[in-house]
């Protein structure tokens, strides 16, 4: 999970351990062993003949940059990129950190080969400053800004940088499609689009007790909740009509990242307040069947169910905070 300065973010994981300071970001990890993750030279990303764990690397803040290496321990969390990247660091032909791909293999090599206890990752934050301009500097950014820009680029740097029609990783592994459909009140016809995205974003249902968690499940049935659009033109009436507009999920990407929208704009007056609700959500397991159209026109169709891998908190307000990273302890 991913929490960010105006919305919360969340990525599906597993049990939970936290080192906080305010100059790494740092991370503990429970490794296991595993063949498939042999690399081409022969090494793992579970190697581990050094005295350092893999994985427990903690990212040096350069200025406000917290938010940075918080997504990026996230991602670094998540095996099937992980191993992806690892591999690829082996196989780069140029190591330099000229690119955003580059760039982050590197981060990825340095976090989990067992060799360092902490590194620098101005490297990314230096890369992706090239295709994206507002984080050239080194003030307080959104983590799910960040986030999303990261993995555009490298989508967008793998293409040109592999020649490879053929693998996507990024679409492979983060792409679910939304369905929005808008009804027609009076004669019930219906119109829907697919959409393709990487982030579920999930508002947070009104909660009197503060204390008492809110199930994920009424996260997302307040986000299918069937909204009233107003007039819109109806193509079989020919007149405007009221209408209704409703969202769904209709496919899930592989590992899914959900955004838990924590602050709220009033218009009037206009302010803007967070929302503190803990969110209840199954360590292992996550089923949302229920949700996915594709699953329930299609009853032999199997979804995979969601294991929690991360969690990136932003603690404080709108105006400053922290962001810190929990994770599983079997990422591995």
């Amino acid at each position: 999970m991913q929490e960010s300065e105006n919305e919360e973010t969340c990525l599906p994981s597993t049990g939970v351990k936290t080192q906080h300071n305010s100059n790494v970001a740092s991370k503990e990890h429970c490794l296991k062993n595993n063949s498939s993750n042999e690399q081409e030279d022969g090494s793992t990303c579970n190697d581990h003949n050094q005295s350092i764990r893999p994985g427990v690397c903690g990212l040096v803040n350069i200025g406000n940059t917290c938010y940075m290496n918080s997504a990026l321990q996230c991602l670094s969390s998540t095996p099937e990129l992980r191993d992806y990247f690892y591999q690829l660091y082996h196989s780069l032909n140029d190591n330099s950190d000229n690119n955003i791909v580059n760039a982050f293999a590197n981060i990825i090599y340095h976090i989990w080969s067992g060799r360092n206890e902490i590194y620098d990752p101005s490297t990314v934050k230096i890369s992706l400053g090239k295709y994206t301009s507002r984080f050239k500097s080194y003030m307080v950014e959104d983590a799910h800004e960040f986030l999303n820009s990261l993995l555009n680029c490298l989508d967008e740097n793998l293409h040109d940088k592999l020649c490879s029609s053929t693998t996507n990783i990024i679409k492979d592994l983060f792409h679910s499609e939304m369905s929005s459909t808008i009804i027609c009140d009076k004669c019930k016809t219906s119109t829907t689009s697919i959409e393709s995205i990487k982030f579920l974003p999930q508002p947070i249902p009104h909660n009197n007790d503060k204390q008492a968690p809110i199930n994920i499940e009424a996260c997302i049935n307040l986000y299918i909740k069937p909204d009233k659009l107003g007039l819109l033109t109806c193509l079989k009436c020919g007149k405007q009509e009221n209408t209704v507009q409703t969202f769904g999920l209709y496919s899930l990407a592989k590992i899914l990242f959900i955004q838990l929208k924590r602050f709220k704009f009033y218009a009037k007056p206009p302010h803007q307040n967070k929302i503190t609700s803990y969110i209840g959500y199954p360590i292992e397991n996550l089923d949302l069947t229920n949700y996915v159209r594709i699953a329930q026109q299609n009853d032999s169709i199997s979804l995979p169910t969601y294991n929690l891998v991360a969690v990136s908190v932003r603690s404080g307000s709108l105006g400053s905070g922290h962001y810190v990273t929990h994770f599983s302890d079997f990422t591995a």
